[in-house]
């Protein structure tokens, strides 16, 4: 977007190189915690944490990717969930799941956030609209280097260890992460956390 539209849109170039600047920046933690990830527990100090605050930040700076393929973020349900968490790992969690929305979706459809508290558990639903995912995949897309296939995606050169990453970001916070999935119809992730209570 910034390159077809230059500096004819200068909100938009302000806002994109903005997130350009923090992506670079959260790209070389996450290389670090890859390496960190092969041999040994990441340890992190847990502290109260917004659960839906951070995924309304993330979907607003996801946003750009979104409109770069005709599909808008819509965030919906709690403006207030609170779980202990470490910020920047759900900050990543939630990139990589809506990230995957995005690449995975068709055109013009929606995505949906939704945040909400069932029982003792705070949830996050991230549902779009696409080719869905057969059930013989569904039992491996949590391996790491594993992709659905290919031609569904509308980019290349994916390493396939987003949802390996969230997985493992879910453990550390003694959390769940499901999938359900219609093929043709849509794709649903849920993560799901003890919610906090002072």
């Amino acid at each position: 977007l910034m390159e077809s539209n230059g500096l004819s849109d200068e909100e938009l170039f302000h806002t994109g190189l903005s997130h350009i600047q923090h992506e670079s920046s959260r790209l070389h933690q996450m290389v670090i915690q890859l390496l960190e990830m092969s041999d040994k527990e990441l340890h992190t100090q847990l502290m109260p944490l917004d659960l839906a605050a951070t995924l309304n930040s993330v979907a607003a700076s996801m946003s750009l990717k979104a409109r770069r393929y005709n599909n808008k973020i819509i965030t919906k349900g709690l403006t207030s969930l609170i779980i202990l968490g470490h910020e920047e790992r759900i900050r990543q969690l939630f990139i990589n799941l809506i990230d995957n929305a995005i690449k995975y979706g068709q055109p013009k459809e929606d995505i949906i956030a939704d945040a909400f508290l069932k029982d003792d558990r705070a949830v996050v639903q991230i549902t779009n609209k696409g080719e869905g995912i057969i059930p013989e995949e569904l039992n491996h897309i949590f391996d790491p280097f594993y992709r659905v296939d290919k031609e569904h995606s509308r980019e290349i050169g994916s390493a396939g260890l987003g949802l390996s990453i969230c997985q493992k970001i879910m453990a550390e916070h003694q959390g769940v992460i499901t999938v359900d999935s219609e093929p043709g119809v849509s794709t649903t992730f849920t993560v799901s956390f003890t919610a906090y209570k002072e």
